[in-house]
């Protein structure tokens, strides 16, 4: 990797959290240091129950360092008394097309990702 690192593109995206899994793809878009992007991900807990998700990121790279949290989502597999807490991500961009880390919420609910570059 050179000095610049670019993570503008599509990413393949899998998760193993507390309750279950995550497995997508997210779109990012970079500016300078800053990141962008569309999260689009479903989740499945331990008893094989999915729901389908889009979260608004907003972040930042510092080196090989990225971190980035949801701002907001939408959801059509969700209903009106079920809450979603936004996530937060912190990685590492291991060369130029993985990043891995690991995610947490506001209720502590923790997991570990891996992305890996499907295209710029």
């Amino acid at each position: 990797m050179g000095d610049f690192i670019s993570v503008d593109g599509i990413w393949a995206y899998s998760e193993e959290f507390d309750f279950g899994k995550t497995d997508g793809k997210i779109v990012l878009k970079q500016a300078g240091n800053s990141i962008k992007g569309i999260a689009s991900l479903t989740e499945t807990d331990l008893k094989g129950c999915s729901t389908f998700l889009e979260e608004v990121i907003e972040g930042e790279i510092k080196g090989n360092k990225i971190i980035f949290h949801g701002i907001s989502f939408q959801s059509e597999d969700l209903n009106f008394d079920q809450t979603y807490n936004l996530d937060n991500w912190e990685g590492y961009i291991t060369d130029e097309s993985k990043i891995v880390g690991h995610t947490y919420d506001q209720d502590n609910i923790c997991g570990v990702f891996v992305m890996t570059k499907l295209s710029d």
